[in-house]
C-alpha cells in the first residue's frame, strides 16, 4: 500500500470540499481499507474511546496507534477533544455518513432478478 502524505490528506480535504464523490470515495477507501484504521473507526461508531482503550483494542503501542489516528483526523473522519489531561476521539458523524452515502450511490446492490436477466452478468 502506498504511503499516505500530507499532500494526499489536503487532496481528500479538497475534494471533499468541493463534493468531488468519486474522488473522495476513492481516497478515503485508501485510508480506511487498513486494517486498523478499519478497526478503530468500527470501534469508534460505538463510543468515544481514548488512546488508551484504542490501543488495547487493536493490541498496538501507542505511538502505533496514534499514527493511524492523526491519518484519520486529518482525513477528517475522526476528530479528538480534550477530556482532562487525556484525549477523547469520536467519529465524524457528518463525514462519515457522506462517505456512506457516496459508498451507496456509487455501489447499489445488484438485484438477484437484475443478475439472472441481464447477459452481461451470464
Amino acid at each position: 500500500m502506498k504511503k499516505l502524505t500530507k499532500q494526499k490528506i489536503r487532496k481528500i480535504k479538497k475534494q471533499h470540499k468541493e463534493n468531488n464523490s468519486l474522488h473522495f470515495l476513492r481516497e478515503c477507501m485508501e485510508i480506511i481499507g487498513e486494517e486498523s484504521r478499519f478497526a478503530i473507526l468500527s470501534l469508534l461508531s460505538e463510543k468515544p474511546c481514548l488512546l488508551s482503550e484504542i490501543s488495547e483494542h487493536l493490541d498496538k503501542t501507542h505511538a502505533t496507534t496514534s499514527h493511524h489516528l492523526r491519518l484519520l483526523e486529518q482525513a477528517e473522519l475522526i476528530y479528538s477533544s480534550k477530556k482532562g489531561k487525556y484525549k477523547e476521539y469520536n467519529l465524524m458523524k457528518e463525514n462519515f455518513s457522506k462517505l456512506l452515502n457516496i459508498w451507496n450511490q456509487w455501489f447499489q446492490p445488484i438485484r438477484f432478478r437484475d443478475y439472472l436477466t441481464d447477459n452481461r452478468y451470464l
